[in-house]
């Protein structure tokens, strides 16, 4: 009986150890980037603002020698944002990510992340503007070093040129578009599988 009582009262405290855990928010640096794949098909045609979104962490991301990412563990949010372009306006998708789940789809943290880049093997993270909807010029500003240019490699998977916007910080006023994704003068997707870079905006809250 006394170590039934023993056993119960161990698998409570790891119950409840892992409860907390799940629910502190990551202690994971702002700007921080990770490569993840698409599980979910992103399109201006067909994509809904609410619709769920979900990507495959492809690489893990420690601090010390604690895991805050973990490989094969996935990135969970929605789809902010949905303009389909007319041809004389930009086709634009916003994405959220704000759960980082284990790979059985058990919730251990939370964050505000959004798509930055399509990854290609370039370090090249240009692009990164502020859209007007976010209090900016809408215009792509290049970083320093990228010469003014798009990145050859920032192409949906229909073979639009695509450039990248992030909301840095959210402070509750508003709609929180997480980051936007846009072809100049098109519609584009970009289909399950794509591996894209995403970036840490905030840790969770």
């Amino acid at each position: 009986m006394r170590s039934l009582r023993w056993t119960f009262l161990i698998c409570l405290a790891f119950a409840c150890s892992t409860a907390l855990w799940a629910q502190a928010p990551l202690a994971i640096k702002p700007g921080t980037k990770v490569r993840i794949q698409l599980k979910t098909r992103l399109g201006t045609k067909k994509s809904k603002v609410g619709e769920p979104v979900r990507a495959q962490i492809k690489q893990e991301i420690k601090q010390g020698h604690t895991v805050l990412l973990p490989k094969d563990g996935y990135l969970v949010g929605t789809i902010t944002e949905v303009d389909d372009s007319d041809h004389s306006s930009p086709g634009k998708i916003g994405v959220l990510f704000n759960e980082v789940t284990d790979k059985k789809g058990n919730v251990i943290g939370h964050l505000r992340a959004a798509i930055v880049h399509i990854a290609a093997g370039s370090t090249n993270y240009s692009q990164l503007t502020i859209p007007s909807e976010m209090g900016g010029s809408g215009m792509p500003v290049a970083q320093a070093g990228t010469g003014g240019a798009l990145n050859s490699a920032d192409q949906s998977s229909d073979g639009k040129p695509l450039a990248f916007a992030v909301m840095q910080s959210f402070n509750g006023s508003g709609t929180d578009l997480g980051g936007v994704i846009e072809s100049p003068h098109s519609n584009f997707h970009l289909d399950q599988g794509t591996q894209v870079l995403a970036q840490i905006l905030q840790p969770g809250s």
